[in-house]
C-alpha cells in the first residue's frame, strides 16, 4: 500500500486539503484586511486635509478678529476724544450764552431756536 494519506469517507478532507483551504481563507480574509486598510488610509488622508484648511481657516478668522478688535479699540479711542471735544465745545458754548445774557443781548443772536425773529431794519 501506499503511504499517501487519503479520507476514510468520500467527503472527508484529507490534512493537506484542509490545510490549503484554512490557507486560502486566510488570504483572502488578509486581502479583504488589505482593502479595508487602504480604505481607512484614505478617510484619514483625507481627514488630514480637512484639519489643514480647517486651521488655516482658523488662522484667517483669528487674523480678522485680531484686525477688528483694533479697529473697534481704535474707535472707542477715538470716539473718547470726540467726546471730550464735544463736552469741550459745550462748556464754552454755555460760557458763551452766560456771557451773552449777562450783557443782555437778545437770545435770538445766539440761540438759533430762541423763538424770536431776527429783527430787520429795512432801508427806505
Amino acid at each position: 500500500m501506499e503511504a499517501t494519506p487519503e479520507a476514510e469517507w468520500p467527503d472527508e478532507f484529507t490534512r493537506e486539503e484542509m490545510l490549503e483551504q484554512q490557507s486560502r481563507l486566510l488570504i483572502e480574509e488578509l486581502r479583504l484586511l488589505q482593502d479595508e486598510v487602504s480604505r481607512q488610509r484614505k478617510n484619514i488622508a483625507k481627514l488630514v486635509d480637512m484639519n489643514g484648511e480647517a486651521t488655516k481657516e482658523r488662522e484667517a478668522a483669528r487674523a480678522d478678529l485680531a484686525k477688528a478688535k483694533e479697529t473697534i479699540t481704535r474707535l472707542n479711542t477715538e470716539s473718547c476724544e470726540q467726546s471730550r471735544e464735544v463736552r469741550t465745545l459745550k462748556a464754552q458754548l454755555n460760557q458763551h450764552k452766560a456771557v451773552m445774557r449777562e450783557h443782555k443781548i437778545p437770545g435770538y443772536y445766539f440761540e438759533p431756536n430762541c423763538g424770536d425773529p431776527i429783527p430787520i431794519k429795512v432801508v427806505p
